[in-house]
């Protein structure tokens, strides 16, 4: 990969290539520059026996096969230095990946049949292609043309085809419609932002090792599509070779999955009325029979496959799929089942699409219903689940009185751990989150002591570990993780200066000593009488994007991707940003303040085109009080790299050499008002028994934070009551405590969860 070089060039025409280590989706590319083109063009026409062929194609020219429907591959092995292709197609984008590894993204600029150059420099010898379409259109001819090779270089014999077939339906969920996109509003063309490889169905379909097909058209439904037009459904379209034409037809006889998912009715739901009133009786009987039809027509295409109905997180749609599939089984069709997935909160971009993390989290529901559907018995399953992350390889030391536990196993599995090496059945503790890939617990730990936790997992298929994994870890409560983004953080060794900090202007105030990706800044600020803050208002300008953080907690994105915050993460495009980040009850982020000093972090992020960094901010309330003033004093951290996470003592609670205190006490939920999560925190004098319960208004019990014997000390525990479905409102947590030398307690404190 270190020695591929990407050509921004073509021999007849310039393309759209966008080097995929930007990070940046290919709506954010600029025109690329123009370069030599290939030193060898040596043309291998599109109906060469060694170019693999997936998902639905027209052949009907084998020298310029057609595609309409989305999710379509070509793989390929080839000898030499190069790569280019020959297509008639400026619609869609595509993922190029070399020996397994993504290179480019590219897109054509010319609407007739063109020679691209895509990629140059590899190293002399065997290479793979594999090239994904990433988005949809479907109301055209395109086609591929052919592969560019070095001269006297040939196509090599390609591995068998995956045995295993799954066809998908469905619309544009299915589809991954914008799932690259950062933001929730809807994009001009959501082509650039979408990318179908990292959709819920190929990350499926790459689980399984199987080929796979795609029917799904953004809009369209079971019954209707999203404006009530019966003839606006996949079933209308579903026999065609190509969408565009329907005098086209597919030869189902030519490719029988054994599998078929279909996710289809959020559509149907909307153009029969749910979003504005309800879906009415007969419409819902409607999309019932209309289910019904196609699931007959699909029993007759494909005799051995089994059909999998996979209903999105909508209720009703749940309940009318599941419905079908009860009453087909009931009229003896027994190759049908129901799965469905819930509307997950990793997040929805492009207008309430799916964004490329909850993608994975449908992927993963869906392919836990189809392993307990066991389609292929014939490959029995003897490899045991194995550990692929855990918190740490090496002895480290936790700084909490609780262990927040994460693991992850290479397959769907159950996880238990002990403080003795035994097998699995052996073990006395469960995760409290597990039978997935990823599983979670919370483990209460003592003050001073080093501990050893062996785990070991075992699959569906009973397939246990062969060996127990291992966590060595010491406890010191005395002190704590400090980041960059808190409070207590300590910045001593930061630049100071007014804003703004880095300009491309020489006579500016500067603290960059080189252009850099990114700089971090903090502010504190003090708030008397939080009581009397109704609202506050923080505008942040900078050159490109940013990431803006209140008292540790990530609150707003400035033309940034969505995904994890990195040194390297480029902003989506270049651009001199003014952005208000507002804080009110209205959007739960007034419960972030606290009495007495805050702290505002603020990422700046340049683009992939910029060289430097500007930035500034200024902070003011409802009664247009300012806290600070553009041009104010920040510290700066751009020394190449993020700010190092800090290890320090903390400023309150245990102190070294100090026992634990002599009273029982819970203490007030910290923040408080709060969203998404609060942290609860108690102490107790002496070992007890302790059960930490909440409740709501009406005196029922929503969560159970401990249950137990824990040690004398302090302790803590995180209540989400989004992660459980919870509304807003007041709450209260309940400690009960039964200390084994004297009377039993109750201690109470309200909490108020703002949503």
């Amino acid at each position: 990969m270190n020695l591929i070089r990407i050509a921004l060039s073509i021999a007849l025409a310039t393309a759209t290539v966008i080097p995929t280590a930007a990070a940046e989706p290919a709506g954010a590319a600029t025109a690329a520059a123009k370069a030599a083109p290939l030193a060898g063009s040596r043309l291998v026409p599109a109906d060469h026996p060694w170019i693999q062929y997936f998902g639905r194609w027209d052949f009907t020219d084998p020298l310029a096969p057609a595609h309409g429907w989305p999710g379509v591959y070509i793989r390929a092995d080839f000898e030499g230095t190069s790569l280019g292709l020959r297509m008639t197609d400026d619609a869609y984008y595509w993922n190029l990946f070399i020996d397994g590894e993504p290179v480019t993204i590219f897109h054509g600029s010319q609407s007739g049949t063109t020679s691209y150059s895509v990629v140059e420099g590899l190293p002399d010898g065997q290479h793979s292609l594999l090239l994904t379409k990433r988005n949809e259109y479907w109301w055209s001819r395109f086609t591929f043309n052919g592969l560019l090779l070095d001269e006297g270089r040939d196509l090599l014999p390609p591995p068998e085809k995956p045995a295993r077939r799954i066809e998908f339906i469905g619309d544009s969920f299915t589809s991954a419609s914008g799932n690259e996109y950062a933001y929730t509003d809807t994009p001009p063309d959501p082509a650039p932002y979408t990318n179908i490889f990292e959709g819920f169905c190929p990350i499926t379909a790459r689980h399984f090792n199987a080929q796979y097909h795609m029917c799904s058209i953004s809009g369209y439904g079971m019954a209707v599509d999203y404006k009530g037009d019966a003839t606006g459904t996949i079933p209308a379209l579903f026999d065609r070779a190509v969408v565009y034409n329907s005098a086209i037809k597919w030869d189902f006889s030519a490719w029988q999955p054994d599998l078929v998912v279909i996710c289809l009715g959020l559509n149907d739901y909307s153009g029969l009325g749910g979003w504005s009133g309800g879906v009415s009786a007969g419409n819902q009987t409607l999309f019932k029979n209309r289910y019904h039809e196609f699931v007959a027509r699909l029993t007759g295409l494909y005799p051995a496959a089994t059909i999998l109905a996979f209903a999105p997180h909508v209720e009703l749609l749940q309940e009318l799929t599941a419905a079908v599939v009860r009453e087909a089984q009931a009229a003896g069709l027994g190759r049908i089942h129901y799965a469905d997935f819930p509307y997950f909160d990793t997040g929805y971009v492009n207008g309430g699409h799916p964004n490329v993390a909850t993608h994975h989290q449908i992927a993963g529901r869906l392919i836990a219903a189809i392993d307990s559907l066991r389609i292929w018995p014939e490959e029995a399953d003897v490899t045991p689940p194995r550990f692929t992350a855990l918190p740490a390889d090496e002895p480290f030391t936790l700084y909490s009185p609780l262990l927040e536990l994460t693991v992850e196993t290479d397959s769907y599995a159950s996880v238990r751990w002990s403080e003795e090496d035994r097998p699995w059945a052996q073990m006395e503790h469960t995760f409290a989150t597990t039978g997935r890939r990823l599983h979670r617990t919370t483990i209460p730990v003592e003050h001073g002591r080093s501990y050893t936790l062996y785990l070991h997992a075992i699959d569906d298929a009973g397939n246990a570990t062969a060996s127990s994994a291992v966590l060595r870890f010491t406890v010191d409560t005395t002190r704590a993780v400090r980041r960059w983004q808190e409070l207590e953080y300590d910045d001593s060794a930061w630049k100071t200066g007014p804003a703004p900090l880095g300009s491309s202007a020489a006579a500016s105030p500067r603290t960059l000593i080189a252009p850099v990706d990114a700089a971090y800044f903090r502010r504190t600020f003090t708030i008397e009488d939080l009581s009397a803050i109704a609202g506050m208002g923080a505008l942040i300008k900078c050159s490109d994007g940013a990431i803006v953080w209140l008292n540790g907690e990530e609150i707003q994105r400035i033309n940034m991707p969505a995904g994890a915050p990195g040194y390297s993460l480029f902003a989506s495009k270049s651009a001199a940003m003014s952005s208000m980040v507002v804080l009110n009850l209205q959007n739960g982020l007034l419960g972030k303040l606290r009495s007495g000093e805050n702290i505002l972090a603020v990422e700046v992020h340049r683009s992939s085109a910029s060289p430097w960094l500007a930035f500034d901010s200024q902070l003011t309330d409802n009664l247009n009080r300012f806290y600070y003033k553009l041009g104010s004093e920040w510290r700066c951290w751009d020394g190449g790299a993020a700010p190092e996470e800090k290890v320090q003592e903390k400023t309150s609670r245990v102190q070294p050499g100090v026992q634990p205190p002599g009273i029982f006490l819970l203490e007030q939920n910290y923040p408080n008002p709060f969203n998404p999560s609060t942290l609860v925190r108690y102490h107790l004098a002496a070992p007890a028994q302790v059960r930490l319960e909440v409740f709501d208004l009406a005196g029922r019990r929503v969560a159970l934070l401990a249950e137990g014997l824990r040690q004398a000390g302090a302790h803590e525990a995180r209540f989400a009551p989004g992660e459980a479905g919870l509304p807003g409102g007041c709450y209260f947590c309940r400690l009960l405590i039964s200390p084994g030398d004297g009377p039993g307690r109750t201690l109470t404190r309200k909490m108020l969860y703002l949503k």
